[in-house]
């Protein structure tokens, strides 16, 4: 276990070993990149010396290996960056908001899981922006409506959207959010999946769709009530990525767009059935101050609060949605 200390941004990666610390301390900012020294470490610790300076630390997962790599984060800000070059599915959970998960596939071309930890008590917690969960559509997804099927970029407010639950129902909020080839490069969780045409059946969806991860998509036949006891259940895009029919869209940017309802509803978008917004913690963090504001405003006169609102369906966890991956209806 030793504490390594950079002071200059080099072109040759930190190693480290099981235990270890990397501080770093340079001057004016700078990039490190950090690999694992051998195949046995499982946690290290990174440390941010230096609150007035923009430092990234880069680290490359297809070095490590192993179940649970832990990486305690320590005195970041958000002039800081942390990188993970590889990860996979990555979530935060609601009562969680210092512990971001992720797979990855390690050294040996096999599949791990691992965890950040941000370590200080009252330092920022891993949604700040930009944000590592946005739940929406991509800019061109088709959108089924009382006037037929409508580009999502040309709905407003006050349009009529058909839903499965409760028919054609008003757009009550609707928003948008553009991110660029650096802002997909410093959060590469937030790149699109890409559905491709009959991935998920016939015409389902009749042409590529473009989600945000977290995006949940509605799966559902025997096979739902065979696993989880539900006719219909949701599950994250991330979730049935499977290299081929379902991909990690390698986009330069993307613009996201949020459809939010009186209540949480299932919409036809390119053919496929998924979720609009639904506003709990993790979707309104994803949020910019102004868009948060203007939702809680609309929905001032709910009684009950805005995040508490139930889910069209049953969300499954990740490892529910592994074991349901490939049907959808």
């Amino acid at each position: 276990m030793a504490i390594i200390v950079v002071t200059d941004t080099t072109p040759q990666p930190i190693e480290v070993k099981n235990g270890d610390k990397v501080v770093i301390d340079i001057a004016g900012g700078g990039d490190v990149l950090i690999v694992a020294a051998n195949p046995n470490v499982r946690r290290f610790t990174i440390e941010f010396e230096d609150d007035a300076q923009t430092d990234t630390a880069t680290v490359d997962l297809s070095t490590f290996q192993g179940a649970d790599l832990h990486i305690d984060v320590r005195d970041y800000n958000e002039t800081d960056t942390i990188s993970l070059l590889g990860a996979q599915n990555g979530t935060i959970e609601p009562g969680n908001l210092d512990e971001y998960q992720f797979d990855y596939v390690g050294a040996d071309g096999n599949t791990y899981s691992g965890f950040v930890r941000a370590k200080d008590v009252g330092e920022r917690d891993l949604t700040t922006d930009p944000p590592p969960i946005i739940i929406c559509f991509a800019a061109g997804t088709i959108i089924d409506t009382d006037l037929g099927p409508t580009p999502i970029e040309a709905l407003s407010p006050g349009d009529l959207v058909v839903t499965q639950n409760n028919g054609l129902q008003p757009i009550r909020w609707i928003g948008s959010r553009r991110l660029d080839a650096r802002e997909l490069a410093l959060a590469p969780t937030l790149r699109p999946i890409r559905i491709r045409a009959g991935a998920l059946g016939a015409d389902r969806p009749f042409r590529d769709l473009l989600v945000s991860p977290e995006h949940r998509i509605k799966l559902g036949d025997w096979r739902a009530e065979l696993l989880f006891g539900e006719a219909e259940v949701l599950a994250a895009a991330k979730t049935l990525v499977d290299g081929t029919s379902v991909v990690v869209d390698p986009v330069e940017s993307v613009t996201y767009y949020h459809l939010l309802f009186d209540g949480h509803e299932i919409v036809r978008s390119n053919g496929l059935l998924s979720e609009s917004l639904h506003p709990g913690d993790m979707a309104l963090m994803a949020l910019d101050d102004a868009a948060r504001d203007e939702i809680t405003n609309l929905f001032a006169d709910l009684p009950v609060d805005l995040t508490e609102r139930p889910t069209a369906r049953r969300v499954l966890r990740r490892y529910e949605a592994r074991a349901a991956r490939g049907y959808a209806a």
